[in-house]
């Protein structure tokens, strides 16, 4: 009776096995629809800016399928970091395998980094002098899934984009605030797939474990072995539809976000797409923490620049503030700083002689702000950690932000709450 019994839970278990490899193959191809991350697909091939870890880097986006969420920032070619190194790379590749194939790539690099005047002119291959202590060439930066829980944000800045992608903004907003008849049919599929994909995930999980459960002659090796070829195949499947999102997309909301410096702050923008792991806002104003050093009424070279570092590109060129007045006195001196931007400018902190003085205060484009403090000796050295605002369409990294509501009413919203005299 015992042998019928397991007899009947393997045959059990073999149908089953069976009827889940059917339902795998349907969920591999749904798992094929959805092998890019919806939000992050839609900046491919598009020079973003990514903060992670308080680092920026610049570049094309590029996302292979099946990356969970990750990514890869290329660099542009006159952007790369240590370029000497890639050279010297590919002439020791050349002297150890004599492959004239390594000696062409070095000449066609050196030849474009020339003309892109990453190098000197002067430069050639055989004064290229690389020791094994030297800095690494990098040209990409590479985010993984993992990494996404240190990922702050990835943008678009307006004020970047040449004329043919500011055109194709301009539609996608257009189909995004008044979708086709086409575009919602399409999202309409898109969901129900989401749906059914999430329902036989569920599915497979709950019978397995009932079966597993049941057949209790099944030994510990294959028991673990099926749950692995289970956690495998649903691994990357997770809940696409959120009905609370759903119903925004094309809305202005509004975001309470996590900053790199910790920070919450608030943010409006246009909700355009979301998925497991990103949320897409755009036309957001996105606050960069910026620095300027100055010493007396001269700014240093190379300010001002972002409060963090960038990789592979220069972020800001034009000058903000500026010392417009230093009034010395006896014991005190008056200092005025003047926005010289075309913009508002929060001015957050200023530091003279080492001590900190806080400021936050909003200066409207031409606004003054006047500053007492103690006199200093010799050169007045000074820093200002301040605030400005870019349009930018934005992704943040779900973990980091919470949609607090939505910022207006839509029309169908407008009419009931008129009605209601809300």
């Amino acid at each position: 009776m015992l042998m019928i019994e397991s007899l009947i839970s393997y045959i059990t278990l073999i149908a089953y096995i069976v009827a889940l490899g059917i339902i795998l193959s349907l969920i591999y191809s749904i798992a094929e629809w959805f092998s890019k991350d919806r939000v992050i697909k839609l900046f491919e091939g598009r020079k973003v800016v990514a903060i992670l870890n308080k680092e920026g880097y610049y570049g094309k986006l590029l996302v292979p399928p099946r990356s969970g969420g990750g990514f890869e920032i290329l660099f542009e070619l006159k952007s790369i970091e240590n370029p000497q190194a890639l050279i010297s790379f590919l002439l020791r590749g050349y002297k150890e395998t004599k492959d004239m194939k390594f000696l062409e790539e070095a000449k066609r690099v050196m030849m474009r980094l020339k003309e892109r005047r990453v190098l000197d002119e002067q430069i050639s291959l055989e004064n290229i002098e690389v020791h094994p202590w030297s800095e690494p060439s990098l040209v990409s930066r590479k985010v993984y899934p993992s990494e996404i829980k240190d990922l702050h944000v990835i943008a678009i800045f307006s004020d970047k984009l040449d004329e043919k992608e500011r055109a194709l903004r301009r539609r996608e907003l257009r189909r995004l605030y008044k979708p086709s008849l086409l575009s919602r049919t399409k999202r309409r599929i898109y969901n129900a797939l989401a749906y059914v994909k999430d329902k036989i995930s569920g599915t497979i999980t709950s019978t397995t474990t009932s079966l597993l459960s049941a057949a209790s002659t099944i030994s510990p090796e294959v028991r673990k072995a099926f749950l692995d070829l289970e956690k495998k195949a649903i691994a990357t499947m997770g809940a696409l539809y959120d009905a609370l999102l759903e119903n925004s997309i094309g809305s202005l909301i509004t975001l309470k976000v996590q900053e790199p410096s910790g920070e919450i702050r608030y943010y409006q923008g246009i909700l355009r797409e979301y998925s497991n792991y990103y949320i897409a806002v755009y036309d957001v104003d996105y606050k960069l923490v910026m620095v300027t050093k100055f010493k007396e009424r001269n700014r240093l070279k190379g300010y001002p620049q972002p409060a963090f570092k960038v990789h592979a590109f220069r972020m800001v060129e034009e000058e903000h503030l500026i010392v417009k007045d230093i009034h010395r006195y006896e014991d005190a001196m008056r200092i005025s700083i003047q926005n010289v931007y075309d913009d508002f400018v929060k001015i957050r902190t200023i530091v003279i002689d080492g001590k900190s003085v806080k400021v936050d205060k909003v200066l409207e484009p031409g606004g003054l702000l006047d500053l007492s403090t103690d006199s200093v000796l010799g050169e007045l050295d000074m820093t200002i950690y301040y605030e400005i605002s870019k349009k930018a369409d934005v992704i943040w990294p779900r973990a980091k932000v919470q949609v607090v509501g939505l910022g207006d009413y839509p029309s169908a919203m407008f009419e009931y709450a008129s009605r209601l005299r809300i």
